[in-house]
């Protein structure tokens, strides 16, 4: 796996799938398999974001709604609250607008 991605002991690599599933485990198995620094943290955005910069994270694997959150918002006002709509709790029934 490891030298299909060409990976150097230059590398980092970084988990944050669980170590006890199989995709966690392997990457850290091929880790240490390769002498290759590993980190494995939790997934909070800003952590793996502030980790991805301090121990300089060359691979990590992501599902496609992890690296979502790991991207600035493309609304900022819109991700600060909680969207403004009509409430469906209060509709009136048809014909009986106030």
């Amino acid at each position: 796996m490891f030298q299909i991605f060409d990976m150097t002991r230059r590398d980092v690599t970084m988990t944050v799938f669980p170590a006890f599933g199989r995709v966690g485990f392997a990457w850290i198995a091929g880790s240490i398999l390769y002498g290759i620094p590993h980190v494995l943290a939790n997934f909070e955005p800003k952590e793996v974001l502030r980790l991805i910069a301090t121990e300089r994270v060359t691979i990590f694997n992501l599902v496609p709604t992890m690296a979502a959150m790991l991207l600035p918002p493309r609304h900022p006002q819109r991700a600060t609250s909680v969207p403004s709509g009509p409430s469906y709790s209060r509709r009136q029934p048809a014909g009986k607008h106030p």
